[in-house]
This record gives structure tokens, sequence and C-alpha cells, in this order.
């Protein structure tokens, strides 16, 4: 597998451990590695770390003698338009060198993590569906998944063995790389506001994910494009759950679609002109009041049970964030203490 080191990579590999698969890691830090399993009983012992990079096509293949199933992760994410060459690299130029090895020298099941920012937004009817069409989006880190979901689809298309998972907003305890997600609840809680707008996002616990991820490599699970179990939470929601856990009286910053979609057109002008990176952007801006509920019935039906309750899934990530000191206890309120 690829990615061991991220949130969903750590996850997915202690999950395969734990239902008897032998893992090995195409990593570029075995110590890395070993730092990140730490949280997970057992997971260490049954991951094999191989230093390589998904961007070295030699070492992809030689990582790849003796496995019988690939599971591509890695991916880089960032706003910052001076990394756009590394981005191209890794997510699109990764993925063709995985997948594309996989299909040559693998006779299992080959799954891609993929992304919702991969699939057209808004989506064609109601609720966002694996089959809908891949997305032309501008924005730099989302033009990469979307490139990447045409490798992909153009294996499926070939005959591969190519399973295409989409997550939502992945949060979970133990995040080695803190991704935007969770740092957007944190930026809030340490504001003491929260945005609150039209329409609401999708969330995907990282437990349920990997559960996912781990069961598409039992025997006679066909290939497919899974999208991977969530929650659908309104922003009014958003921010009563927030209030709720921690016991604190949160702003709210109500802003109508229309003007934050403005305001991310602004943020990327700025970026433009200033070179430098700003987290509201046009997409962003198109997610947080665009989203809608995912189809994820299969991926439920597969697991035989419904996603954590939005409640739980919260409430162990903002614990997780004060224990780890990303967040202090006057962030978190209640929740240091239990």
């Amino acid at each position: 597998m690829t990615g061991a080191t991220g949130l969903i990579g750590v996850h997915a590999a202690a999950r395969l451990v734990a239902r008897g698969h032998a893992v090995r890691a195409l990593v570029r830090d075995a110590g890395k590695l070993a730092r990140v399993l730490e949280p997970f009983p057992g997971a260490t012992a049954g991951v094999e770390p191989y230093v390589g990079d998904v961007t070295d096509a030699g070492s992809i293949e030689r990582a790849l003698v003796g496995c019988e199933g690939v599971l591509h992760c890695a991916g880089v994410f960032s706003h910052d338009l001076s990394v756009a060459a590394r981005l191209r690299r890794v997510n699109v130029e990764g993925t063709r060198n995985v997948l594309g090895a996989a299909t040559r020298l693998v006779v299992g099941p080959i799954v891609h993590v993929s992304s919702l920012l991969a699939l057209r937004l808004p989506p064609p009817g109601p609720m966002q569906r694996a089959t809908d069409p891949v997305a032309r989006p501008r924005a730099m880190y989302a033009a990469t998944k979307a490139l990447a979901e045409r490798i992909a689809r153009e294996l499926e298309a070939g005959g591969a063995p190519v399973a295409i998972v989409y997550p939502s907003s992945t949060h979970g305890p133990f995040d080695p790389t803190l991704g935007s997600g969770p740092e957007f609840i944190a930026n809030m809680l340490r504001s003491g506001r929260v945005l609150v707008t039209e329409g609401g996002l999708s969330y995907t616990d990282v437990r349920d994910l990997a559960a996912l991820l781990a069961a598409l490599f039992a025997p006679g699970v066909r290939p497919r494009r899974w999208l991977a179990p969530a929650s659908f939470v309104t922003h009014e929601r958003s921010h009563a759950l927030l209030c709720g856990l921690t016991g604190r009286d949160l702003a709210a910053i109500r802003l109508p679609g229309w003007g934050l979609r403005l305001l991310g057109r602004a943020g990327d002008l700025r970026q433009r002109i200033l070179r430098r990176p700003t987290l509201l952007t046009s997409e962003a801006a198109l997610v947080l009041t665009r989203s809608r509920p995912v189809d994820d019935r299969e991926a439920r039906k597969i697991l035989g049970a419904d996603p954590l309750p939005i409640e739980r899934s919260l409430r162990d990530l903002l614990a997780w964030m004060h224990r780890a000191g990303v967040l202090e206890e006057r962030h978190v309120g209640r929740l240091a203490h239990r």
C-alpha cells in the first residue's frame, strides 16, 4: 500500500493487519511509519516498510514483488501554488505509476482512494453518486485529483480490477497530518466562531473508511466504485453539535451562500496576485455551500452497519485533538474532563 503515514493510510494499514493481512508499505521514511503506527496495538509487527516513492516507477515495481493486492492512498494536499508541480507529480503521475504497475504485476484487488473533489459539484442529482461524471476543476488540488480519477477510470474501463473509493471530508483520532477538514473545525473552536451558511458537508469517520477499505480485499468482493460511509450535516447542525459537545456558547457567523462564494473568488484572485496560500478559495466555498448527501448504500451494505454517529465521531476527534495538544482545554470545554 501507499500513503501509510497519512490519516487514511495508517488507519487502513492497522485495519488490514487486524483482519489478518500482511502489509507492505511503500514509504519514504520507515522511522515515520513506525511512529504513526504506535497508537495501533499489533500493527507495527504486521506492516513491513519498503523505502521508495510513488514518483519512482522502479521502486514501485520492486515493492510489488510477492504482493496479492494494492491499496493506493498516497497523495499531497496544499493550497500553496508554489508546490503545484509536486502535487502533479505525486497525485497524478504517482497514481499513473502505482495503478499502472499494479495492473501489470498484481492479480488481486487494486483499490484507489479518490476524493469527492474529483466528481462534479454540484452533482447532477440530489445525491452525490459514484457514477457521477468526473469534474473539470480549476483549483490546483482538485484538478490533480480529477486527473488521477481519469487514470483510474481508464484502467477500469480497460478491464483492470480497479476499485475506486470516494471519501467525504475525512477526520478521526491519531491523525499524523491534521488535514484541512479537522483544521477547519479546530480553527472555529479556537476563534469561538462557527460558519453557518447554506447547505452542509458530508463527513467520513476514518475508522469507517478503514473498515471499508479492508473489506474490499475480502474474497469474492467485485471491483466497483464506492462512496465511503458518510453523515451529511448542515452547517446549522454543525454549530449546534460543537456547542453541545463542548458546552461553549460559540458564535454563529451567518453568511449567505452567494456571499461566501464571492469571497472565495476574491481569495483566488488574492492567491494569484500575492502567490500566497489562502484557506477560502472558490473551490472551498463551492464545497461548503453546494455539497449534497452521498449515496453510500453499497458501502453500508458491505460493512453491515451504519457509519459511526456524527456526535460520537466529532466527540472522539475533539477529545483526541485536545490530548494531542492541537486544541487547549478552553477550546474543547467539557470534553477536556471526560
